[in-house]
């Protein structure tokens, strides 16, 4: 059985945004997607090339009537979404001729767009944390849009303002770059920015996981090891049912009351001074006796 044909087709966005003479981007715009997913746009970018010569292959006639087939129908559709004011001059001409003039009776709204575009493109800054891949792939846009209208940018050059909006933790990978003696293409320097990013995060994660090593890891219903009040490491700390029975307050035992060892150094400060009374009495005693003994 043999494969139906698609009959999806985006004409529609042009007729319903036909060109004025003040919407000449959007419309160019449309009219890019719509020949686009018809395998035409190639009728925009070259002329039609010379009729060849009798006795030419079969291939190039047929490749040379493809093209004009293709640039009559563009052309045709061309005129008809646009508004008949504009029509006068163009209704005679290819597809690559009309859109030739087209550009420039609307180059200064190429001009202004031109500028707002390159300004967004040098504007550009990455943020530390940010994704490389978002970021490149917003620039790339503003580079395929110079380059659509008609302002491409060079490969060198393009690269050039990539590594420039990088931050300073991609500095070891732009010198490292610069000494090699091959360009890279956007494409290229993209691919090869995804990999330097994965490489730095997962040296962030290792730093972080040396950092967390030892803490172990807590399930849910889990309490942490110095949670645990069986734990011996960790210290009871006082009750407030405590009570001390020499200053009469709750809150610490006596042997952790600083009144009751105050009074404990002062009472063996007073037993110290007593003894030393009783040796003194003790010794004149004796000396007495010893006189009384002698004088017999």
């Amino acid at each position: 059985m043999a494969k139906e044909s698609s009959s999806f087709s985006l004409r529609p966005i042009l007729e319903k945004d036909k060109l004025t003479r003040t919407n000449f981007l959007d419309w160019f715009r449309n009219l890019r997607i719509v020949l686009t997913q018809e395998r035409r746009l190639y009728v925009l970018d070259r002329p039609i090339p010379n009729e060849p010569a009798k006795g030419a292959p079969g291939a190039e006639w047929r490749a040379w009537e493809k093209h004009f087939d293709d640039s009559l129908e563009v052309s045709c559709l061309m005129v008809d979404t646009m508004i008949p004011e504009l029509h006068e001059g163009l209704d005679q001409l290819m597809a690559y001729e009309m859109i030739t003039r087209l550009k420039e009776m609307f180059s200064y709204q190429i001009r202004q767009d031109r500028f707002e575009t390159t300004k967004a493109l040098m504007s550009c800054v990455m943020a530390e944390g940010e994704s490389v891949h978002h970021h490149v792939m917003k620039m790339r846009r503003y580079v395929d849009h110079l380059d659509r209208l008609g302002f491409p940018l060079t490969q060198e050059f393009a690269t050039g303002i990539i590594l420039c909006s990088l931050p300073k933790s991609y500095d070891p990978f732009i010198k490292s770059l610069l000494r090699r003696d091959k360009e890279k293409t956007v494409s290229e320097l993209h691919g090869m920015l995804k990999s330097v990013e994965a490489t730095m995060i997962q040296k962030r994660e290792g730093k972080k996981k040396g950092k967390d090593k030892g803490k172990g890891i807590m399930l849910d219903g889990e309490t942490k090891p110095e949670d645990d009040p069986q734990s011996p490491a960790k210290k009871a700390k006082p009750s407030e049912e405590v009570f001390c029975s020499f200053c009469q307050v709750s809150g610490h035992a006596m042997r952790k009351c600083k009144y009751y060892w105050e009074d404990q150094k002062k009472q063996k400060c007073v037993k110290a001074s007593t003894s030393g009374i009783y040796v003194i009495k003790s010794s004149v005693f004796l000396l007495k006796s010893l006189e009384y003994w002698i004088h017999m």
